[in-house]
């Protein structure tokens, strides 16, 4: 068979793909664990494991007559150390999103901003904010902290860590949601349902002012800054973004999703079915995936102490007859970026589920079920 009638078989076949129908329960603690982005409503997520779907088809089928791209080069050292259990910090409301920078721990909480120190593991500021508990996000960039109010009737709030008090509140219409800072600018997703193309709303970190959306084909969900570039994750598609002139550059169409940049790559999941699913290694050059680690239930990623974390979600046990299934703990994966194997053994979360993840300070930091509760691993030798 001739590489052209080969092309073209393939094409069909994820035409065909996109057609079908996805088992209800194909991603349904992904759909769960993903209550910040957005885009977590049940037809978006669907329509999400649809093209993860499809970007595990192809490359399979391809693999027999082409070779698998080199792996991008490490430079990131790795920190040694096994993880362990250092603090577990009980707060006073439910939170969202969690993140390192300034030399603190930041918490978006219901009506808060919480500033933890991580050398005594204590909330030592509280900043008043009307923030959602469900889908706030926070972000660093030029001398300040960003969170949005994770609400439809968007807000952006600037704090100033030195005084730890809000500098700026700037109204983003069509909602705030996920938010980098790049290029002397604050990136913004917005929900839109419905709407096509999506929209990426920008603020001016000088004048505190919007300036032009950038439109990208669905609506954003994930957001992600790293090697020079905005990745936003839609439904169907990862755009690249140049955050200097705001040029959608490089549509990627063979991964479902981008959540972590670290290593010169970026990290994503995916999902075929319950039990063949993971983390995807993607060459941001290329778009193309360069390993796949299998981890069940692996949802939550981030990059830091020079390796990929992954947390797990609660594997449900199925007891038989009539008593119902119960939940063991999840663990916390570290990957190896030399190697794209999993570095030493899972750790298991005290938490049993976990709910949002951040790595700084020499520590990470692991939001449980619970929403109130935030847990410290620290390296070991």
């Amino acid at each position: 068979m001739s590489p052209v009638n080969l092309e073209e078989q393939l094409r069909a076949l994820r035409e065909q793909t996109l057609r079908r129908d996805v088992l209800p329960d194909a991603w349904p603690r992904l759909q769960r664990r993903l209550r910040r982005e957005p885009w977590r409503r049940a037809a978006l997520v669907a329509g999400l494991a649809l093209a993860v779907l499809v970007a595990g088809v192809a490359p399979g089928l391809l693999a027999r007559r082409t070779q698998q791209p080199a792996v991008p080069t490490v430079d990131t050292p790795v920190i040694p150390g096994r993880p362990v259990v250092a603090a577990r910090i009980r707060l006073d409301r439910p939170f969202t999103d969690v993140d390192v920078g300034f030399g603190a721990t930041w918490v978006a909480a219901q009506g808060a901003l919480l500033r933890i120190d991580p050398q005594t593991d204590r909330v030592v500021a509280t900043i008043p904010v009307p923030v959602s508990g469900e889908s706030a996000s926070i972000a660093f960039g030029e001398e300040a902290v960003w969170v949005t109010s994770g609400q439809a009737n968007g807000v952006v709030y600037r704090v100033d860590p030195a005084t730890n008090r809000v500098t700026a509140a700037i109204g983003v219409p069509g909602g705030a949601f996920g938010i980098v800072v790049a290029a002397g600018t604050v990136w913004v997703t917005q929900y839109l349902p419905e709407q096509d193309p999506g929209i990426v709303a920008r603020i001016d970190t000088r004048s505190n002012r919007l300036l032009a959306p950038v439109e990208v084909p669905n609506m954003p969900g994930a957001i992600r800054y790293g090697l020079d570039a905005i990745w936003v994750t839609s439904r169907f598609t990862v755009s690249r973004i140049d955050p200097h002139s705001g040029a959608v550059t490089q549509p990627l169409h063979r991964v479902g999703d981008v959540r972590a940049v670290g290593a010169g790559s970026l990290w994503g999941s995916f999902a075929n079915s319950a039990d063949d699913a993971g983390v995807q290694r993607i060459d941001p050059r290329s778009g193309r995936v360069v390993a796949a680690i299998r981890i069940r239930y692996g949802v939550l990623i981030a990059f830091g102490l020079g390796t990929l974390w992954v947390a797990q979600d609660a594997p449900t046990i199925t007891s038989g007859g009539n008593e119902p299934a119960k939940m063991k703990p999840g663990k916390l994966y570290r990957i190896d970026p030399r190697s794209n194997r999993v570095l030493g053994r899972p750790v298991p979360l005290p938490g049993i589920a976990p709910t949002a993840l951040a790595v700084g300070e020499g520590a990470v930091w692991v939001g449980e079920l619970d929403g109130k509760t935030l847990t410290r691993f620290n390296l070991a030798p």
